[in-house]
C-alpha cells in the first residue's frame, strides 16, 4: 500500500477551542504518491523517515592482468617470440593471485605485458605496464579467448589471422563496493540512504514543517531496498 493512515481524536477544549473537536492524523507513505494538505492543516508537526539501504559489497568475474600480443610493424630487434613465452608471462599473474590461497585477500598480480609483432621477421619489442590492487576471491584462472596456439613460434600472419590482437587473461572474482541507498523526499525534506557497502539508512525526524491547505505535494519513495518510507503527523479539524 502507498499509505497507511491512522487517526486519534481530542477535545477541542484543550486547544482552546470550543465546538469543534480535532484530530491528530498519522500517515506513512510507503512508495512514491502525493499527498494534499487538507483544509486547515498548515503545520506538520512530525515529518520522519528513511532512504533505502545501501547495498551490499559483491564480486564481479574480472580480469586482473594480461599478456597481449598484436601484430604492428616497427623497428624492432627482440626474437622471434614463442607463444609459450606469452603463455608463462601470465601464468605468473595467475600464480601471484592465487600464492595467498583461494578466500578474500588483497592481492597485485603483478605487470602486464604487451609484444608488437612485426611483418616479415617476426621480431617483436615488448612493453610492460604495472599491475594494480584488487580485493578478490576464489582461484584464479587463465584465459585464451582467442584460442590462440600455447606453443610454437609466433608469425605476424599468426596473430593476423587470430584478428591482429590476442590476449591470454588472467581472471578472478574481484570485490566491487555496493551503491550507497537512495533518498526519500518529500515536503521539501530530505531522508538520505544508507552509505555503500550495506549501510543502514538513518531515520532522520523533522518538526513542524509547513504546508499550504489545498497544496499537492509530491512524495518519493525509493524502490531499490527494504523499507523506506516517509511519516506524517498533524493535527485536523474534525
Amino acid at each position: 500500500m502507498p499509505r497507511i493512515s491512522t487517526t486519534a481524536g481530542s477535545s477541542a477544549r484543550g486547544f482552546g477551542l470550543f465546538g469543534q473537536g480535532v484530530t491528530t492524523v498519522t500517515t506513512t507513505f510507503t512508495s512514491s504518491t502525493t499527498w494534499t494538505a487538507p483544509a486547515g492543516v498548515s503545520n506538520l508537526s512530525v515529518v520522519s523517515g528513511r532512504g533505502s539501504n545501501g547495498q551490499p559489497d559483491y564480486y564481479v568475474y574480472t580480469t586482473i592482468g594480461s599478456v597481449t600480443v598484436q601484430a604492428l610493424n616497427g623497428s624492432y630487434v627482440l626474437g622471434p617470440l614463442d607463444w609459450s613465452t606469452a603463455v608463462s608471462d601470465c601464468q605468473a599473474l595467475v600464480d601471484t593471485t592465487n600464492s595467498g590461497g583461494s578466500g578474500p585477500r588483497t592481492v597485485n598480480p603483478g605487470s602486464s605485458a604487451t609484444y608488437l609483432i612485426r611483418n616479415t621477421t617476426n621480431l617483436y619489442l615488448k612493453f610492460i605496464s604495472s599491475g594494480s590492487t584488487y580485493q578478490v576471491n576464489g582461484t584464479a584462472v587463465l584465459s585464451n579467448p582467442s584460442g590462440a596456439p600455447t606453443s610454437g613460434t609466433v608469425t605476424y600472419t599468426d596473430v593476423i589471422n587470430l584478428g591482429g590482437l590476442v590476449s591470454f587473461l588472467c581472471n578472478v572474482d574481484v570485490l566491487n563496493a555496493g551503491a550507497a541507498g537512495t533518498a526519500s523526499t518529500g515536503f521539501g525534506q530530505t531522508f538520505p540512504g544508507g552509505a555503500g557497502s550495506g549501510g543502514t539508512a538513518p531515520i532522520t525526524v523533522f518538526n513542524n514543517v509547513a504546508v499550504t491547505p489545498g497544496t499537492t505535494y509530491t512524495i518519493t519513495i525509493p524502490t531499490d531496498n527494504v523499507s523506506p518510507y516517509i511519516t506524517i503527523q498533524y493535527t485536523a479539524p474534525a
